[in-house]
């Protein structure tokens, strides 16, 4: 069996690799490597041969303990995220917010949510749909206004409504079958989105828009659904009675 030789050189490659230079000499041995700000992968070779050692993630868990204040006090660092003690918690800002039992009211006559916790408020709501040239120019727009709602379905975690766009007083000729859907679960759900299943945290509004029967003015053009809403770009959390900004939104 081939002892590992001792590295007389060490060179940082960009995968994060550290390799011995020149492989085949041999020095008294290096026991112990420290690096504690990123993952360490050692490799080495010699007789012709290739050996890589595992991984050392306690630099990213470190990493996640300073960034995040070891998950804001709701988990724990696994490696470099934070999985939450409490199911309530969310795992994606790494346990920093809830998820708020909010039900929101959803418009019986149009696909539009709103809700309102402690006094933040909140609502979407879709305006038109749009034919677009490769300019982006309009060539077709058909304001959603006037819909009918279809179904109401109820359980005890999930509410689902469908609409119908009412195109009958639109000016556009042959206009199209314009559907929506809009559910709101108090539970996680899987849904398929294309080839991808994605999954929506527990008190989450989903909204589906289905056009058919489209009559484009040219093969090039495409469809852009517009919708509208109120973003409170001022936001912060306390933690550790410090007050932190969140960063606001930016468009394109």
């Amino acid at each position: 069996m081939t002892n590992m030789p001792s590295l007389k050189t060490l060179n940082l490659q960009d995968d994060k690799t550290i390799t011995s230079y020149p492989p085949t000499l041999s020095f008294p041995n290096i026991t112990t490597i420290t690096l504690t700000d990123l993952p360490l992968k050692i490799s080495w070779q010699t007789d012709g041969i290739y050996f890589k050692s595992n991984s050392n993630s306690s630099g990213q868990k470190d990493k996640c303990i300073q960034d995040t204040k070891n998950c804001y006090g709701n988990g724990q660092c696994v490696d470099n995220n934070g999985v939450c003690g409490d199911q309530g918690y969310d795992p994606a800002d790494n346990c920093r917010t809830k998820f708020a039992p909010i039900k929101p009211n959803i418009n019986n006559t149009s696909p539009t949510a709103s809700f309102d916790m402690d006094g933040i408020d909140f609502e979407l709501e879709m305006v038109s749909i749009q034919e677009l040239d490769l300019e982006q120019a309009v060539l077709k727009e058909i304001a959603t206004l006037e819909w009918t709602s279809t179904i109401i379905e109820k359980t005890t975690t999930l509410t689902n409504v469908y609409y119908q766009l009412d195109t009958t007083t639109s000016l556009i000729n042959s206009p199209p079958l314009v559907t929506a859907n809009i559910s709101f679960s108090t539970i996680a759900r899987s849904i398929a989105f294309g080839l991808q299943q994605l999954t929506i945290n527990p008190n989450s509004i989903k909204l589906a828009v289905n056009i058919s029967s489209w009559t484009f003015e040219s093969n090039l053009s495409y469809l852009r659904v517009v919708f509208k809403t109120k973003i409170n770009n001022k936001q912060s959390y306390t933690f550790d009675c410090e007050e932190h900004s969140i960063d606001a939104l930016s468009f394109d």
